[in-house]
């Protein structure tokens, strides 16, 4: 009877020590995958980090091309501005022969002999188009001027909140690196 209540002691040990390995074995394939759980945070943490750090220099870009562009149709409006400052000026010039006489002095040279004066032409269509360009420039500069400028305002202050996900996205992967 003493060997059987040894017997019974052992094997009640033994079921102990069985069920403690097979909850340690139960509890080692939780944190396995729990350590797979954690690798796959970690690596979708960087990849929206590495996506948050690529945002910036493609704001930086539209930003240059932006102001470039605007640039661009300044100058093009100053080109416009030009060419309607030589119509006017052909037709003042129209203005002026077409009141010639012969044998009158021309107010602009003083000559009383008027060869070859400007032919009759109407530069009044001629400025009006050439001033409708003009005004369609100057909208277009002015809208991205006012909208192109307030997209890019507002796609810094989305990028700020961008740095400030990034900083808790970097804090989230040094915790789970603590954590494995």
């Amino acid at each position: 009877t003493d060997e059987i209540v040894k017997l019974s002691s052992w094997y009640s040990k033994y079921e102990r020590l069985q069920n403690n390995l097979n909850e340690l074995l139960k509890k080692k394939g939780e944190l396995a995958n729990s350590e797979k759980e954690l690798y796959s945070m970690i690596n979708k943490l960087i990849t929206e980090k590495e996506y948050l750090q690529n945002c910036t220099p493609n704001l930086e870009i539209i930003h240059s091309l932006t102001l470039k562009e605007i640039e661009r149709l300044g100058e093009t409006a100053k080109q416009q501005e030009e060419v309607i400052n030589r119509l006017r000026v052909q037709q003042k010039l129209h203005q002026y022969s077409s009141n010639l006489q012969d044998g009158m002095p021309c107010p602009l040279c003083g000559s009383i002999h008027h060869p070859s004066p400007i032919e009759d032409k109407s530069f009044d269509t001629e400025i009006r188009e050439a001033t409708k360009k003009l005004d369609k420039i100057n909208e277009e500069k002015n809208n991205l001027v006012i909208k192109g400028l307030s997209w890019l305002e507002h796609k810094k202050e989305e990028q700020k909140k961008n740095n400030v996900e990034l900083n808790n996205i970097e804090q989230g992967i040094a915790i789970c690196n603590a954590e494995i």
